[in-house]
């Protein structure tokens, strides 16, 4: 809905191909343990039972005890990039 629209999302895209990608892991040497198997974020703070219909005044009883503001301060304090050259 609208109301939980209202927080600014970040989104980092990566300007690579696939191929690409698996060539610089490589040579940086992180290639091996990228695919190692392990439980992802995905599965490890998934709900078992998500909704999927929220009721809005819960959604934004649990959002009001979040400090988004000093959360995005902090992310964008703490920004770093990293360069990869492409050979």
């Amino acid at each position: 809905s609208e109301e939980l629209n209202q927080y600014p999302r970040t989104y980092i895209v990566v300007d690579a191909v696939e191929e690409e990608i698996i060539e610089i892991s490589r040579r940086i040497d992180t290639f091996d343990i990228s695919i190692e198997p392990y439980e992802d974020c995905c599965t490890v703070f998934t709900p078992r039972h998500p909704r999927t219909k929220p009721v809005l005044s819960k959604v934004e009883r649990e959002e009001a005890k979040v400090d988004f503001d000093a959360l995005t301060k902090e992310a964008f304090e703490t920004l770093y990039t990293i360069s990869v050259e492409r050979n």
